[in-house]
């Protein structure tokens, strides 16, 4: 989804995989959305190019509980 603008370390990437490993799809789709959302601010405001931990970090803090 990064495609050429954003680069991410296979650090992060491991991280994301195994945190969304047990999500339904549609989750997975829309914490992805939101961790490039929140790169592409920061890329906005400090013109970084990469995808941190703390991008991970923020859209699955900001992601809706799942229903009970």
């Amino acid at each position: 989804m990064a495609g050429d603008t954003f680069s991410i370390s296979r650090h992060t990437t491991d991280c994301v995989a195994k945190t969304l490993h047990a999500q339904f799809l549609l989750d997975t789709d829309a914490v992805l959305q939101r961790i490039l959302d929140f790169a592409a601010l920061r890329n906005l405001y400090e013109g970084s190019t990469n995808v941190t931990l703390d991008d991970v970090r923020v859209a699955l803090c900001s992601a809706a509980p799942p229903p009970r």
